[in-house]
């Protein structure tokens, strides 16, 4: 199995990305918001109850996809001061005790970019973020800049690359 580790901060194009990887790869998407949009029925409020059942229900799925070889690419809004090493570290834990590979992926964008992005009408499908003033606090709060702990994270920036030149550009990188 093989999974795609796609992260940045919110508006990066972590799911267009993934859609057009998706194409090339044959790999399925698990993107950010089908965990989120879950546990946010059962736990509406922005709570460590909601993403604990988020995180487990992620992990779960990482682990029952490499027992069955079922490749994929996974979304995430990744920070690293909001406490995500651990769920990080369980993940490539799942995939490689049960003999897979894990591709990890940075989006960057500057901050004007995010937040002219954040109003797309493709963001309303999956409850996504879409106002500028609450990105930008998002955006002042937090440190997505930061890569994640492991070697060989490819890191882009999608200022000036359409979804389909990243989707080719991260195959060649990976070798997939």
């Amino acid at each position: 199995m093989n999974l795609i580790f796609i992260y940045g901060p919110p508006a990066v194009g972590k799911l267009t990305v993934a859609k057009e990887l998706s194409k090339i790869t044959g790999y399925k998407i698990f993107h950010n918001h089908l965990t989120q949009d879950l546990a946010r029925e059962i736990y509406p409020e922005f709570s460590e109850k909601r993403f604990g059942l988020v995180n487990k229900i992620r992990l779960d799925i990482f682990d029952y996809a490499a027992k069955n070889n079922t490749d994929m690419i996974f979304t995430f809004v990744y920070s690293n001061d909001c406490g995500n090493k651990e769920f990080i570290k369980d993940a490539v834990d799942k995939i490689i005790n049960n003999g897979g590979n894990i591709y990890f992926v940075q989006l960057t964008a500057e901050k004007d970019v995010l937040l002219n992005r954040v109003e797309d009408d493709s963001r309303k499908e999956f409850h996504k973020i879409n106002d500028k003033q609450k990105l930008s606090k998002i955006l002042d709060n937090n440190n997505f800049s930061d890569p994640v702990e492991y070697d060989g994270v490819l890191k882009i920036d999608t200022t000036e690359l359409d979804a389909i030149s990243l989707a080719k550009k991260i195959t060649k990188y990976f070798k997939i």
